[in-house]
C-alpha cells in the first residue's frame, strides 16, 4: 500500500513543491489549507486484504478505480473479476467509487468503447443496483454539477 498527500493553498494551488523540490508532508500539512491523500492498493485478488485494511484504517472519501479498458476491449468487453470484487468490497464498506477508464485513445472503434462502457455499467449495476454519470469532458462535469 502506497500513500502520498496533495496540499492546496487557500488559492486552490498546489503547494507540494517549493523551489528546492518536494516538501516534507509535515510542512505540507501546515501550510494547506486542503490535503487529499491518495492511498494505492494493488487490484489484484490477492491484495484484497490490504484494501480491506486500507479502507478500515483511512475512512476514504471516495475510491478510485483505475480500468484498462483497451484491455477489456481484447477480452469481448468483459471486466475482470478482481476489479468487480474490488467494488463490492468499496461497496460494502459504503464508500463512493470513481472508475477511470484508462488507455481508450488505443480503442480505435467508437461502439467497441460503447460496449465496454456498457458492460461496466451493467456489472456495477448487478453489484449496487444503481449506476451514476459517464464523464467524457469537462463540459460534461458542469452539466452533472447543476
Amino acid at each position: 500500500m502506497y500513500q502520498h498527500i496533495l496540499g492546496f493553498n487557500s488559492s486552490g494551488e498546489v503547494i507540494n513543491l517549493s523551489k528546492f523540490g518536494y516538501l516534507s508532508w509535515p510542512q505540507i500539512m501546515k501550510d494547506s489549507s486542503k490535503v487529499i491523500t491518495f492511498i494505492d492498493v494493488g487490484g489484484n485478488e490477492r491484495y484484497a486484504k490490504t484494501l480491506v485494511r486500507g479502507l478500515c484504517v483511512n475512512f476514504p472519501d471516495y475510491a478510485l478505480i483505475v480500468i484498462d479498458a483497451f484491455s477489456c476491449a481484447e477480452k469481448d468487453c468483459k471486466i475482470e473479476k478482481s476489479i468487480l470484487d474490488n467494488f463490492r468490497i468499496a461497496f460494502a464498506f459504503q464508500v463512493p467509487v470513481i472508475i477511470v477508464l484508462t488507455k481508450i485513445d488505443c480503442i480505435k472503434d467508437p461502439e467497441v468503447l460503447n460496449d465496454v462502457i456498457y458492460e461496466l455499467r451493467t456489472e456495477i449495476w448487478h453489484i449496487a443496483q444503481k449506476v451514476g454519470n459517464v464523464i467524457y469532458n469537462k463540459k460534461d462535469i458542469v452539466l452533472i454539477n447543476r
